[in-house]
């Protein structure tokens, strides 16, 4: 077996890779798998960091091409003083670390090849929402032409494009893409574009590419794009996964957050599973072209508390006063999930009853209470309020932060990195609440504000983090700070 071939890959991975009537195929595990196993690791084809004003999620304000903020290898924020590349002067770093490792890994290949100022100028001819397609169209160009990385464009030519199946007005905004690179391209560094072949690239590329998924400001955030053929080839989509990606010095790497046994399919999802049933299969039939039938969106339990979620509200949950002078109200649902969650991450109960018994808990709630609709009414006034140094507003952050992380631990599989910010975020918005009240306040006790659930939620927020390695080093900080203060106030 050639060891440069994705067999090779799969294989030393302890995978394998089997055909499926319904999915054409899948990859699944030869062995045990522990939960928080690093599974497979890779570098990807290309990437690139997003600008503020561009993408098909952002606000913008202004249609200028916005100077980069971001680093060009891990994303983050670019500091005033910044590294660039010694050699072509145009890509810019947080650190001279990242400078090194981003030369190592991939800038080497594409120094003095592709010019970022050109593609800048480029990119200026379309609307902000185009402009990453065109990016990634130059790099990926770029990347296939130079032929370093096997593995990848191996990959690279197996995937489907769908391109058939696209809407015609998508063809058209890639035909308009491909036209602007064609006419820039010998200024970025490319040879003579296929105005058609590129029209193909991006229909393969949007159907298969990945927003990198890092942590700032406690929230999991998507400020790169990411073409790794290799992973989107080998692993399907489900919407209650199995496994995570991650995205870590410059490196794609799937993690297992459940414990997966031999044979059993390794899955990632492609849309966030807190989107409502009838959006996600939406946007898994228009953007991946399938229609999923995984658990979640089968007669299971968890496929039955999908269902109660989705569904339409137009009033606000009745606990949820617009008075913040009201004490707020934990239901007792919100405290039988927490608890489950809580009891799940020790080992106690296994995530199979979690969603039994949160599926009783809520089977005769109301629309009002239990639907997307209400998680976005108690998401809202968890940020509305986290801020404030008023005591009631406090205290309603608390209410509303527990009231997510319930909505969560009814949507998101137990060890979901998103469910280990919220407990951190809880657990923070409970910490606050209680030294500005005090622990023997009737608020505090009808809140359930203690100290040994509080540290119970910042012990659950660092065991989730690190099974999905997204526990960057201010968010340790906060849980080590947290749990160090609570530690001090059971000592005094």
């Amino acid at each position: 077996m050639d060891p440069e071939s994705i067999d090779a890959v799969v294989e030393a991975h302890g995978l394998r890779t089997e055909e499926d009537a319904e999915k054409r195929r899948k990859t699944v595990s030869q062995r045990n798998i522990s939960r928080g196993t690093e599974v497979l690791s890779t570098v990807p084809l290309y990437a690139f960091p997003l600008r503020a004003n561009e993408g098909s999620n952002v606000q913008v304000e202004t249609e200028e091409v916005l100077a980069e903020t971001r680093c060009m290898y891990c994303f983050g924020q670019l500091p005033v003083r910044r590294p660039r590349c010694s050699q072509c002067r145009q890509a810019q770093y947080c650190s001279t670390k990242c400078l090194s490792q981003h030369w190592t890994q991939r800038h080497h290949s594409e120094c003095g090849t592709l010019n970022y100022v050109a593609i800048d100028t480029a990119a200026g001819k379309l609307k902000p929402e185009y402009r990453p397609l065109l990016r990634m169209a130059a790099g990926l160009t770029q990347a296939l032409v130079a032929g370093k990385q096997h593995r990848q464009i191996q990959a690279w030519a197996r995937l489907v494009s769908h391109r058939d199946q696209h809407p015609a007005y998508v063809l058209r905004q890639y035909a308009e893409i491909a036209s602007v690179l064609s006419t820039h391209a010998k200024a970025i560094g490319l040879p003579s574009i296929d105005k058609d072949a590129t029209v193909t690239m991006l229909c393969r590329a949007g159907c298969n590419n990945f927003m990198a998924p890092v942590i700032e400001d406690n929230v999991l955030c998507t400020n790169g794009v990411v073409c790794s053929p290799l992973l989107s080839l080998l692993f399907n989509h489900s919407c209650r996964p199995n496994c995570v990606i991650s995205y870590s010095d410059g490196r794609l790497s799937l993690r297992a957050i459940e414990n997966i046994e031999a044979g059993q399919e390794l899955t990632i999802a492609y849309a966030d599973a807190m989107l409502p049933r009838t959006a996600r299969r939406e946007r898994l039939e228009n953007v991946y072209f399938f229609a999923c039938t995984c658990a979640k969106c089968g007669n299971t339990d968890c496929g039955r508390i999908d269902q109660l979620m989705d569904r339409e509200s137009p009033q606000p949950p009745k606990q949820l006063s617009a008075d913040l002078t009201q004490l707020p109200e934990i239901a007792p649902w919100v405290s039988c999930a927490i608890g489950l969650l809580l009891h799940c991450i020790s080992g106690t109960v296994t995530s199979a009853q979690v969603e039994k018994e949160c599926l009783c808990a809520i089977s005769d709630l109301p629309s009002r209470e239990m639907s997307f609709a209400a998680f976005g009414y108690w998401r809202e006034r968890q940020d509305e309020c986290r801020g404030s140094d008023d005591g009631n507003a406090r205290l309603w952050a608390c209410a509303a932060s527990q009231y997510v992380l319930a909505f969560y631990a009814l949507n998101y599989p137990p060890s979901h990195p998103m469910l280990g910010l919220q407990c951190l975020t809880t657990a923070a918005l409970s910490w606050n609440a209680l030294v500005a009240c005090g622990p023997t306040e009737p608020q505090c006790k009808a809140l359930a504000l203690t100290r040994s659930r509080i540290t119970s939620l910042a012990h659950a927020a660092r065991s989730l983090l690190q099974v999905s390695s997204l526990h960057c080093s201010s968010v340790v900080s906060q849980v080590t700070l947290l749990l160090d203060q609570l530690d001090q106030e059971s000592q005094s």
